[in-house]
């Protein structure tokens, strides 16, 4: 009985040492975990807090990002504007300054064909002139030579009348 009786006194000593440490530090205990509650509970408090920050400042970042995008797009897109409609009139400002070279070029070119084309009847009407005055100085010199010249029969006539003096020289020579 002695082991039963230490045994008992055992459990009676340990209960009682765990009354009086629920005495002592009991209190203190509750006291701590009800820290620790109100710590976890804060924690997830402000753990869901951040979370829900985090999200609306990610949520304004891209609604920023989106707003900016936009805005950037828009410029671009006036800047493209602007700049097709600088290029459409340099482009016209370049089709009209050829238009005027061309036609300048047009007008040149039928000044030039216009003093060929006098050239040309000048040079033309200078050979006719020419021609014609040429024309005149051999009929005025066939005209001349036909005043000029003996007929074939007087010619005739004159070598027979020569040959008949010749051949009477030479019997007066032989003679």
């Amino acid at each position: 009985m002695s082991k039963q009786n230490n045994d008992t006194e055992a459990e009676t000593t340990s209960h009682e040492l765990e009354t009086l440490r629920n005495l002592i530090y009991g209190n203190q205990a509750r006291a701590a975990e009800k820290r620790i509650t109100h710590l976890e509970r804060r924690v997830e408090a402000v753990y869901a807090e951040l979370g829900e920050t985090i999200r609306t400042k990610t949520g304004e970042t891209g609604a920023d990002s989106a707003a900016k995008l936009a805005q950037v797009r828009q410029e671009l897109l006036e800047r493209m504007d602007g700049q097709h409609a600088d290029l459409g009139k340099r482009l016209d400002a370049l089709a009209a300054d050829m238009k005027n070279q061309l036609n300048a070029l047009q007008t040149k070119m039928e000044k030039l064909h216009a003093e060929q084309t006098e050239r040309l009847l000048t040079l033309q009407a200078d050979a006719q002139e020419r021609d014609d005055d040429l024309r005149q100085e051999l009929l005025t010199l066939t005209a001349w030579l036909d005043d000029q010249k003996t007929s074939r029969y007087t010619l005739g006539d004159l070598l027979v009348q020569l040959g008949d003096q010749l051949r009477q020289k030479k019997e007066e020579g032989n003679g």
